[in-house]
């Protein structure tokens, strides 16, 4: 069209990088918004959601307002789910994992497992924490912990905490998270995972639609 000029975009991470944990698709997914609102291109949270998923198969939820979903498809199909209640404990060893080269190593490897998508959308509705972090899973797990023992260290480590009810690897890795009903325990596992990871975090689901910038509110 006729619309240009020149737009600089600084990004200040506020999430370990390289860490499995969708940083770039958020950075993705916010500058579609902003660049919806700036340039005035009307595009409904929809489109947007459709030119994200060229970019990135999680993009499409994060530009969604869902704090959680199924997604199928080339994730721009997305079914509501009641999300879980609990605190999570994330712990990223000190490396860096490539996405690319994560699926290029899953694509020559092919593992023979997938996780138990149907029971952990019944556990989650239940809000069974304890079923739910029984059957969590990664397919990715698998390939990374293979490259890098540490995930399998920070695993064990986590596991191995009172109070934990299951943990897996995030995304392409390296980072774990684990599930926990209360804060006492996970702050407690935190300091335990300190000593071994220096990007450790106590954190919590989230339970509340969002509101934010793919409403147009900047």
């Amino acid at each position: 069209g006729d619309r240009c000029g020149v737009i600089k975009i600084h990004i200040e991470k506020n999430i370990p990088v390289a860490a499995g944990l969708a940083g770039g698709s958020g950075n993705a997914a916010i500058v579609i918004a902003c660049l919806n609102s700036l340039m005035e291109l009307g595009m409904t949270r929809e489109e947007m959601m459709d030119a994200g998923g060229k970019i990135g198969k999680d993009v499409p939820f994060i530009l969604s307002e869902y704090p959680c979903a199924l997604a199928t498809g080339d994730g721009t199909i997305l079914e509501p789910v009641v999300p879980l209640d609990c605190f999570v404990l994330l712990s990223k060893p000190d490396i860096s994992v490539s996405t690319g080269e994560m699926y290029r190593k899953y694509d020559e490897m092919l593992p023979d497992y997938h996780p138990d998508t149907q029971g952990m959308i019944e556990a989650i509705k239940a809000k069974n924490i304890e079923e739910a972090g029984k059957i969590t899973g990664n397919v990715l797990e698998i390939v990374t912990s293979a490259e890098y023992n540490c995930i399998n260290n920070t695993k064990d480590i986590m596991m191995a905490c009172d109070g934990n009810y299951g943990a897996s690897m995030s995304g392409s890795g390296p980072s774990v998270f684990g599930l926990f009903r209360l804060l006492k325990d996970t702050e407690k596992a935190a300091q335990k995972l300190l000593s071994v990871n220096t990007e450790t975090y106590v954190t919590k689901t989230i339970t509340e639609k969002r509101k934010g910038f793919a409403d147009d509110k900047l």
